[in-house]
């Protein structure tokens, strides 16, 4: 009868020390987490709007399954607004996408950086390559159109990734909509 205490109380007792580690170092590395994640998000605001000087950020009143509600206003150096920058997200095969993007006030793009992503090794896991990204360099946010083949000239769209339409589909759309519901929502005057 011994045995079959022992075994549930060790059961505990190890289920209990692991929580308790785990909570612990959960604790310690949370700031230096975020932290760094702050630090990814800054650069890559510069990177997709590199000529912004500084950045403003204000709150979208929406709530939008396509962009988050902090965007930033980009101002160059004799502070006149020169563009905006989001971060919008659309679900790709097998996660959530999350997009910075730079646009400037006629929603033209100025570069896309793919923050996060967990989409297959070697498919969807493509778009975070320049070459994916770098398509959408210049093109009219909240009208990309996604092609399989070669782009026709003056065609506002970008080549999709081989075997991976569903994640090109998906960084597409979320650009898509998540830029017109920034330029929907933005105060009147900022443009």
């Amino acid at each position: 009868m011994k045995k079959y205490i022992k075994l549930p109380i060790a059961l505990l007792l190890v289920t209990f020390i692991a929580g308790f580690v785990l909570s612990y170092a959960n604790k310690k590395t949370a700031p230096r987490i975020k932290k760094l994640k702050e630090q990814k998000e800054e650069k890559a605001r510069k990177d997709v709007l590199p000529r912004a000087d500084k950045f403003q950020a204000e709150k979208l009143n929406v709530n939008s399954t396509y962009i988050d509600n902090i965007y930033w206003k980009a101002y160059d150096n004799e502070n006149n607004l020169i563009g905006y920058v989001a971060q919008v997200f659309k679900s790709g095969y097998s996660s959530k996408i999350k997009i910075m993007v730079g646009v400037d006030l006629n929603k033209n793009i100025e570069a896309i950086k793919i923050l996060e992503q967990a989409e297959t090794p070697g498919l969807g896991a493509k778009c975070e390559e320049n070459w994916f990204q770098e398509q959408f360099d210049d093109l009219k946010a909240g009208n990309i159109d996604l092609m399989k083949k070669e782009i026709p000239d003056g065609r506002n769209a970008i080549k999709a990734i081989t075997a991976a339409t569903i994640t090109s589909k998906a960084v597409t759309d979320g650009i898509n909509k998540g830029i017109n519901v920034l330029f929907q929502n933005v105060k009147k005057g900022d443009m």
